[in-house]
């Protein structure tokens, strides 16, 4: 198996040959650290150590894309994994189970916190690795490609004193991203600010982050109901996944606390749904909640190489865009030095719903969301993810191509 074109061919970080001699700790050590070195230098967000039948794949997640890293000799698998698996303190002795585990590491920007996931396979342990640099900042709501009008809708639901906005979406959609975004719009001097993560992902000034383990009984219920004794002013739960942890948040949002959690669902819309369906009643929802922000992310297009494109019109059908010309311009990926396929970096595509006293009636009165959602796009309290694509488009940030394959999964 060749090596993959994403990076230079494999050298060790002093640019010198990889060689690994069998049952050489030190060497096993080093291999492990020039690995996430590597991934690190291709600002990867995952590492994947996968065993094959006849070598060991190691492949990067870049912009949510998957690229072949490294092909391994086979024979290194069971102690490159031993290896992870000390320094992230699992039971080396337990290949049946997966496990968890966290470890960290120094690089040449910081320190990185890393998470291991051991899962077993047909051929071995398959490794996951997510690569978590503390040097990394919360960005904010124009870094996160909100146009004006998102902007401005969500701005105007943090300033809320008191109610619960959920950020929807699959999981590596950016949910927490977003909420850390938020939160950098809140002042924080003279609030008590408190989050319940798992994991901590960054280190904010002035918040209090607490970190949850499930392992110990410390649940997001529990740590939640501990929280509300903190005399909190705004409550940032990780995440809602069952009846008492939605309960007891909803119960927050209505008695003085502004909450921010996340939800796995496709849309808007949906979230309201999965609240419901958790046993959340609706008039207390409909009481709660003020703003529910949907979301994905798409590929942002190499400024130094994007080339005017000619999209085929079935692509600019899905998303409802004209033919080029009066004004229409549309942008492709082309592929330089500088980056990987035409591609750099990525931002958001939102859908924003908010909620006022019209459509909290209607949710209260009989939880029909049909009927909410029709009012909500008349009254232009929804604004459809399709129009941030389309707006993404327009801007020359992604491609027609790049959009409508988001799209098409929601």
């Amino acid at each position: 198996m060749p090596n993959s074109t994403l990076l230079p061919p494999a050298r060790s970080i002093d640019n010198k040959p990889v060689v690994v001699a069998p049952g050489d700790p030190k060497a096993v050590a080093s291999l492990q650290e020039y690995l996430i070195e590597r991934a690190l230098e291709a600002r990867a967000s995952d590492l994947h150590i996968e065993p094959r039948l006849e070598h060991l794949r190691i492949r990067v997640r870049v912009d949510g894309w998957l690229h072949d890293l490294e092909a391994l000799p086979a024979w290194l698998h069971p102690s490159l994994v031993a290896r992870l698996k000390i320094t992230a303190g699992l039971d080396v002795t337990e290949r049946r189970r997966p496990q968890d585990g966290r470890s960290s590491t120094q690089h040449r920007t910081g320190t990185v916190d890393l998470r291991v996931s051991s899962l077993p396979t047909q051929h071995g342990e398959k490794i996951v690795i997510r690569l978590l640099p503390r040097s990394r900042r919360p960005l904010d709501l124009v870094q996160l490609g909100l146009d004006a009008h998102g902007q401005a809708t969500i701005g105007s639901l943090i300033q809320q004193p008191q109610g619960m906005i959920l950020a929807a979406g699959p999981t590596g959609a950016g949910k927490t991203t977003t909420l850390y975004a938020l939160l950098r719009r809140i002042d924080a001097i003279g609030r008590n600010i408190i989050t319940l993560e798992d994991p901590i992902e960054y280190e904010l000034p002035n918040v209090v982050q607490v970190p949850v383990k499930r392992a110990i009984g410390f649940d997001f219920a529990s740590a939640l109901r501990a929280v509300l004794r903190q005399d909190p002013d705004v409550i940032l739960l990780g995440e809602i996944r069952d009846e008492e942890s939605a309960m007891i948040a909803v119960r927050a949002a209505i008695t003085g606390h502004l909450v921010l959690s996340t939800v796995h669902t496709n849309s808007a819309l949906e979230s309201v749904g999965r609240l419901l369906e958790l046993g959340v009643p609706a008039h207390l929802l409909a009481s709660a909640l003020i703003g529910v922000i949907s979301q994905r992310l798409v590929r942002r297009l190499c400024s130094a190489c994007r080339r005017p494109d000619r999209p085929a019109e079935n692509l600019r059908q899905v998303l409802s865009l004209p033919p080029e010309g009066n004004g229409a311009r549309y942008w492709g990926a082309s592929g330089c030095v500088d980056c990987r396929e035409g591609f750099s970096g990525r931002i958001g595509l939102f859908e924003t719903l908010v909620f006022d006293g019209p459509m909290r009636r209607m949710l209260a009165d009989d939880g029909n969301l049909h009927g909410v959602e029709s009012y909500a796009i008349e009254s232009g309290l929804l604004q459809p993810i399709g129009e941030a694509a389309r707006s993404a488009v327009r801007s020359g940030w992604t491609s027609v191509e790049e959009a409508t394959r988001v799209v098409r999964s929601v």
